[in-house]
């Protein structure tokens, strides 16, 4: 596939999840209202853990979480710590090698816990 695709594809990833993220309430753990997750942040820790040698896939998935992180520290009134993607890759990585059954928003959710000053 074409670099060019390929960057295009994921920009356009990165302002969906950007979208995404700005409709959650950063200040909470769990929403108290029923709401649908899209993307990337839908897969299973399993999967990112199976998928980190494709560096495709790879992308697409942490283009995800960067636009979650993103989004979060937009919408929210709390600050974070700032950090780089690839420390944000590494703490996924750990997290989902730890919980191979939850999805990659929860890991991504537990990241912006970490990150909370």
């Amino acid at each position: 596939m074409p670099n060019y695709v390929v960057s295009k594809y994921i920009s356009s990833l990165i302002l969906a999840s950007l979208c995404f993220a700005a409709a959650l309430n950063p200040n909470t753990a769990a929403a108290d209202h029923t709401y649908h997750r899209y993307g990337a942040g839908n897969a299973s820790c399993g999967n990112w853990v199976a998928e980190k040698n494709d560096p495709v896939v790879n992308a697409f998935q942490l283009s995800w979480v960067l636009g979650y992180a993103t989004g979060v520290g937009y919408t929210s009134t709390a600050d974070f710590n700032e950090t780089d993607s690839e420390a944000i890759r590494l703490f996924v990585s750990n997290y989902c090698q730890s919980h191979p059954l939850e999805n990659v928003i929860d890991a991504a959710r537990v990241l912006m816990q970490q990150l909370k000053k």
